[in-house]
């Protein structure tokens, strides 16, 4: 990758990234030679298409109105003109099939040739020049007056106490890391699901629907099931409770205001209802406990598991459906970058950013890095939308 000058640089490709590619040049105060995205892998969106896959996610939890392109109802546009089926969308909230989002995400994508704007590379350092930064990546340094983190939760997955030692290859994974496959799992597999949100639900219902299979699927969840249309209110999508939020000076009250909010994991009405309609088949089991420890039985190389209870449980294979760590809001080589840079943090280790998401003058953040400012939804694809807004305000 040979030096280049540019006017806006994003560091990620995935929905984040490529949604405000695709904002900026709206604007038409963006010139498509000096915008650049970059991304490790080939492809856009591949990170969230590869956890959709591997938890087995159907359908979308956000609405239709909640996707990379700039018109609210462009994939309703999408669905008429391709001929989608109206089953293809489901209620409440008019929320589309996996496969229809991510075909109305490629359709945007030619649409507007966001493919010609991706660089593949890995950064790994970032560093004032002048007026702009300097990005130092695996392929090659790269300039640009503004630089935008897009670089989502997966620089670091939540692994358990008691998973982080365990030797077992093969038996104990995280279903979101790059290298987990579901069709990996084995029909005749006893399977064990650690979590209790929405991934573990999806995860077991895949599981349970194998054609042939023969193992058990259980779920381990540490607290009762806890139902909820969205990961948070609709409220927070707008003043009704972003207005009170970004009066809070104090950035630890906000902190505990995203957690409340946030609540931990939940899981739609509609999917335990799947839930327990499984249950009731006797296709998979779902159980509130919690593991406290777990070893590889030295005679089947079967996963023993032992809960808080006492209770036992031997099965062939751990499936962390545990999300991501959100001790680690950034990865490593940015942690190094903005410690040299010394730049601003909260004491939850979040930036701290102006009204227009912006870290230091040129160095802009959407994504979970923003939660301080847009709230809890700020990971969400509503979020994405909401940073877009803010950033391109500065083309």
């Amino acid at each position: 990758m040979a030096t280049l000058d540019l006017d806006w640089l994003i560091l990620g490709g995935g929905v984040h990234g490529t949604l405000l590619s695709r904002f900026l040049l709206a604007t038409q105060r963006v010139a498509r030679s000096r915008l650049r995205v970059l991304d490790p892998h080939p492809q856009p969106l591949a990170q969230w298409q590869h956890c959709a896959r591997s938890v087995g996610m159907r359908y979308m939890r956000s609405p239709s109105v909640h996707h990379i392109d700039v018109p609210s109802f462009s994939m309703r546009k999408f669905a008429d003109a391709t001929q989608v089926s109206p089953r293809d969308f489901v209620e409440p909230y008019h929320r589309p099939r996996v496969d229809v989002f991510d075909s109305h995400c490629r359709w945007v994508i030619d649409a507007h040739d966001l493919e010609e704007l991706r660089l593949q590379g890995t950064a790994t350092d970032l560093r004032r020049a002048g007026e702009g930064w300097c990005v130092h990546t695996d392929a090659g340094e790269l300039r640009s007056r503004r630089v935008v983190l897009a670089l989502g939760s997966t620089h670091g997955l939540a692994w358990p106490s008691w998973a982080q030692d365990l030797d077992a290859p093969g038996r104990i994974e995280h279903v979101l890391d790059p290298g987990f496959s579901r069709d990996d799992v084995a029909t005749t597999d006893d399977v064990a699901i650690v979590g209790g949100a929405i991934s573990a639900a999806q995860l077991a219902l895949a599981l349970a629907a194998q054609p042939g299979r023969t193992g058990g699927v259980q779920v381990l969840a540490r607290r009762a099931p806890r139902t909820r249309q969205f990961d948070t209110d609709p409220g927070w999508l707008g003043p009704r409770y972003l207005a009170g939020f970004q009066r809070q000076p104090c950035l630890r009250e906000r902190r505990r205001m995203i957690d409340r909010a946030r609540g931990g994991g939940t899981i739609p009405p509609q999917e335990w209802r799947r839930i327990r309609r499984a249950m009731a088949r006797g296709v998979l089991s779902w159980h509130h406990a919690e593991v406290a420890a777990a070893w590889m039985h030295p005679l089947d190389c079967r996963l023993d598991l032992r809960l808080r209870s006492g209770q036992g449980l031997r099965v062939d294979r751990v499936l962390l459906a545990t999300g991501f760590d959100r001790r680690r809001p950034v990865p490593a080589w940015l942690e190094a970058a903005a410690l040299a840079l010394e730049l601003p943090r909260a004491p939850c280790g979040a930036p701290v950013l102006d009204a227009h998401l912006q870290w230091a003058p040129g160095l802009g953040v959407t994504g979970p890095g923003a939660e301080l400012v847009l709230g809890p939804a700020a990971r969400n694809v509503s979020g994405a939308r909401m940073a877009a807004d803010r950033l391109r305000a500065l083309a």
